[in-house]
């Protein structure tokens, strides 16, 4: 599954404004009185799980296709400080990334009501084996 930013983007940016107080409503200046005093809306809260998938997932994604270094954890160094495995350190650093990626993808989506159960444990097994990878190489999603 190969996600490019211009599908995604709208894609986010629609879940993230979809839970927030139309212009209509009567709400509406409570919602952007707060915005205006915290940045955010109080509406993100709503979902907060899908809030930040949406945030998370177009630059996991950008990440994905322009990251420059594989983290230390994926290299084997020999005794004069080379690494001796490159490719397979960027292949392996790719597959964690695309599982991330796949997590992050299956909660903005939030398909769990809309499937059968089978597939709803298979969805749930996605973003969970993701996310844990997402949590083990937090401090590793730099360049």
């Amino acid at each position: 599954m190969e996600l490019t930013l211009e599908e995604l983007i709208p894609i986010c940016k629609e879940k993230m404004e979809g839970c927030r107080t139309p212009e209509t409503s009567e709400r509406y200046g409570e919602s952007l009185s707060f915005y205006l005093k915290h940045d955010f809306y109080f509406e993100d809260c709503w979902n907060l799980d899908t809030t930040l998938a949406a945030l998370i997932l177009p630059r996991l994604v950008y990440y994905r296709y322009n990251y420059t270094w594989v983290p230390n954890c994926f290299c084997k160094i020999d005794e004069n400080f080379q690494v001796t495995n490159l490719d397979e350190a960027r292949d392996e650093w790719d597959r964690t990334l695309d599982k991330m990626i796949e997590a992050f993808w299956e909660i903005v989506q939030d398909r769990t009501f809309e499937v059968e159960e089978r597939e709803r444990q298979e969805i749930q097994k996605t973003i969970d084996e993701g996310l844990k990878l997402f949590g083990e190489h937090f401090q590793s999603l730099w360049d």
